[in-house]
């Protein structure tokens, strides 16, 4: 099982966080709805609830279809979801350096 994120971690382990969360790591490209839901560890049924909340607070944006699937993204223009990747950069820099001092406790305690 993989670990939760620390943005899972500070703000709930709730689907809307998971969905959030995994497009946050990967805020360039865009999703389907079964895609999103798998790559955030939801069904797809409570992703279905919880997209038209997304959608209308423009928290994520309709990008374009594909045959009968609609593709969505993280809307990178949004000063929520800016505020949002400040926090999950935040949160990853600091992963990265206290993952960095234990190695170096590690290494010293050697």
């Amino acid at each position: 099982m993989e670990e939760e994120s620390k943005f899972v971690k500070l703000l709930g382990n709730s689907p809307m966080i998971k969905v959030l969360d995994f497009l946050l790591v990967d805020r360039e490209f865009d999703y389907s709805k079964k895609e999103l839901a798998e790559n955030s560890g939801i069904s797809y049924n409570t992703l279905k609830s919880i997209l038209p909340y997304l959608l209308s607070n423009e928290i994520i944006v309709k990008t374009r279809r594909i045959g009968k699937q609609d593709m969505f993204r993280l809307n990178t223009g949004n000063k929520y979801v800016k505020d949002m990747i400040l926090l999950f950069d935040s949160l990853i820099k600091h992963s990265i350096e206290d993952a960095k001092e234990h190695a170096k406790l590690v290494q010293m305690a050697e």
